[in-house]
């Protein structure tokens, strides 16, 4: 240990000099769950609450009538928070966004007095929420760069002015203000939508004929010709234009001028009739469901520049043959061309990096296709399972490879188990000290004692297979990841295809992850990436949110220290996010607990110290043993301030501290053409740590 812990600590002088953060390991029981991944209902009492990291939706009412409920910190998984998700909670002061919503419903946080002291205009990260006034005149202010979705719906408006910074207006937004008949509209507006004007007088003075046109928005058409020539100078279709037209259903053919740059989310969708279309080249976006179910479309030719292609933009058109995907795209997003069941032939460049889930779900046709060089992902269901039985071994690995180069920590993939499991896990390994044999026994015992078949259950609990001593593929991964997670082992579930869709798990055990597939049996242990990839390919494979993910900079370093046991799961993430002193504190006991091979107490003991700490604001047996061996001292006698953040140049005195404990020499040390800004107290440490010499 003693070897491979001292070179280590060069690494762990560059990561402890990065922000670490706390991460909860897994959902609250006060939490249940819609999914994976989403909040149904809160159940607690309330307070102070933090959602637990990797949730990503809030779901209806999930929190509403929660009186107790005083403050909310929300991650920056969260993508979705729903209607009515906090209405109610009238004692809600507090909400920290700890990264970009992409949505928030209007009336999420109704009858709270978070919302009511927010003013006329409630913003968060740039996203109007909601208009709170009762002015009919109003400004929307510079800071907002997105609207929401039904922000003003059915308010007294007459006049609105919505500035430059504006980037998006939500469907319905301006719904039915009846009295609405003055707008200037922002010159940068790139996705709005045919809805976010309708029933206002304003609109209805925007038609020219048959269009509605607006700072060259195409906001409306009401003409009933089965041959639609948009006019020049358009450059942004809007959000469902031609899907809610009167005329959708007889609509045969479509003339874009090059002038138009955004085709916006379902444009055209369900114009069955529609037989060709031909993108000029000025168009760079095509958005979600802009062409879905035109079930007559048999030509598409797509202009050289698009760059991105929306979620299910071509979804269900059944008559399709040929599509050649412009260079710039670089994502096939989900579902693109799901149910394209006639799509034979598919040419897209080296750029695309990613083939998103379903992007050709149930094209039974396809078979003139080549993978793109580049290729880092493909989605489940991206492909039928006749067309994927076809991709090769060296593209299979090389898939994989590059799925694991994700950043992922093995903190997160740690939850708590229930009392079954984890007595179940004790019986398996008990005797065996090992984390390596631990890991083989858990795998074999699942392998040797469920039976493969279908329990007629959904998603059967755990309960559930371990009663009917039954299973598929995901009741095998799912308790053999359980039964490992119960001893604190980290594993985590992968999907992918083996002859069909699959699951199998990889486990985090002496500094690496390591491949099982219990559906298969025991043979499938810790195989090579090479060898398991003859018969898998992976589609999923779990990674960390980009605020649990360390800089470009400092991943080798990071991986270094966690792959060392240097780093305690419930610190690897939030990395961005400043350290605390008591954090702090137990990373160096950790240090030094591995470089002695010993537990801190026997290590204390062995240097005949008595462990003195008489802090009144912790009893944190890191700080108390920190503080016994001179690490680090308290903001007073009596008070140690363990929640506060530590400078740079604290860390190097601790660091210091640590290092001449552990027996480590240093040479004359780096210059740093801000010196002039360190502490006296902390120079001679700065020095000592940015100095230090590799002992092996």
């Amino acid at each position: 240990m003693k070897n491979r812990v001292l070179p280590v600590f060069f690494s762990l002088c560059l990561v402890l000099l990065l922000p670490l953060g706390n991460r909860a390991s897994a959902l609250d029981s006060d939490f249940l769950l819609a999914g994976s991944s989403g909040i149904d209902k809160y159940t607690g009492s309330g307070g102070a609450v933090v959602i637990p990291d990797g949730v990503t939706n809030i779901s209806y009412e999930a929190f509403a009538g929660c009186t107790g409920l005083t403050s909310i910190t929300i991650p920056d998984s969260v993508t979705h928070i729903s209607t009515r998700a906090f209405a109610g909670c009238t004692n809600l002061t507090e909400i920290n966004f700890l990264g970009q919503v992409d949505y928030i419903s209007d009336d999420a946080f109704d009858d709270t007095p978070w919302l009511e002291n927010m003013g006329d205009f409630p913003i968060v990260d740039g996203l109007l929420i909601t208009y709170q006034g009762s002015a009919s005149k109003v400004t929307i202010p510079n800071s907002v760069t997105e609207i929401n979705a039904a922000a003003f719906f059915h308010k007294n408006l007459s006049r609105v002015v919505i500035p430059d910074s504006v980037t998006t207006v939500g469907t319905s937004a301006f719904y039915g203000c009846t009295n609405l008949a003055d707008v200037t509209l922002s010159k940068n507006i790139t996705k709005i939508s045919s809805s976010s004007f309708e029933n206002t007088p304003w609109l209805e003075v925007q038609y020219d004929g048959d269009f509605a046109i607006s700072n060259g928005i195409l906001l409306g058409y009401r003409g009933l010709d089965s041959t639609v020539v948009i006019p020049d100078g358009v450059t942004v279709i809007s959000d469902g234009l031609f899907r809610y037209c009167d005329n959708h259903s007889i609509l045969t053919n479509i003339f874009i001028p090059d002038s138009v740059t955004i085709i916006d989310d379902y444009a055209f969708a369900d114009c069955g009739n529609l037989t060709n279309i031909v993108i000029p080249d000025s168009v760079t976006v095509i958005g979600d469901y802009a062409f879905a179910n035109c079930g007559n479309l048999t030509s598409v030719k797509m202009g050289s520049n698009v760059t991105k292609l929306g979620d299910s933009a071509f979804a269900n058109c059944g008559n399709l043959i040929s599509i050649d995907i412009p260079a710039g795209v670089t994502i096939i997003g989900d579902g693109v061309f799901s149910k394209c069941t006639k799509l034979s032939h598919v040419a897209m460049s080296d750029n695309v990096t990613s083939i998103e889930r379903g992007a050709f779900l149930d094209c039974t046709s396809l078979t003139d296709f080549k993978f793109p060089s580049n290729l880092q992902y493909i989605g489940p269901l991206a492909f039928s399972d006749a067309f994927l039985q076809n991709i090769t071994h060296e593209f299979k690995t090389t898939l994989y490879r590059n799925a694991r180069e994700e950043w992922l920590n093995p903190g997160q993939c740690l939850e708590d188990q229930s009392e079954r499991i984890t007595t179940l896990s004790r019986i398996i390994t008990n005797g065996i000290n090992s984390d390596y044999e631990k890991v083989k026994a858990v795998t074999t015992w699942v392998s040797e004692n469920i039976a493969y078949g279908d329990s007629g259950i959904a998603v059967p609990t755990m309960d559930d297979i371990l009663d009917s001593k039954t299973a598929i593929c995901s009741g095998y991964s799912r308790l053999t990841a359980a039964l490992l997670q119960a001893q604190g082992i980290p594993a985590i579930n992968v999907s992918g295809f083996s002859g069909g869709n699959h699951q199998w798990n990889e486990i985090f055990v002496d500094g690496r992850w390591i491949l099982a597939d219990t559906t298969w049996g025991p043979y499938y242990f810790d195989m090579n990436l090479e060898d398991f990839t003859d018969a898998h390919m992976v589609w999923d494979r779990p990674s960390a949110t980009p605020g649990n993910t360390p800089s470009n900079w400092a991943r080798e370093g990071v991986w270094e220290t966690i792959s060392s046991g240097l780093a305690p799961y419930d610190l690897q993430s939030g990395y961005r996010s400043d350290i605390t002193r008591e954090e702090f504190c137990r990373l160096m006991i950790v240090l030094i607990e591995k470089h002695t091979n010993t537990d801190i107490a026997a290590y204390l003991a062995a240097e005949k110290l008595t462990p003195t700490a008489d802090f009144r604001d912790t009893d944190s047996a890191a700080v108390c043993a920190a503080y016994t061996l001179g690490i680090v001292n308290g903001v007073s006698e009596t008070v140690f301030n363990p929640n506060g953040s530590i400078t740079r140049q604290e860390a190097a005195v601790m660091l210091a501290r640590t290092a001449t404990l552990l027996g480590l020499t240093s040479n004359a040390g780096e210059r740093f053409d801000d010196a002039g800004n360190f502490a006296s107290w902390a120079q001679e440490s700065i020095a000592f740590v940015s100095g230090l010499t590799d002992p092996d």
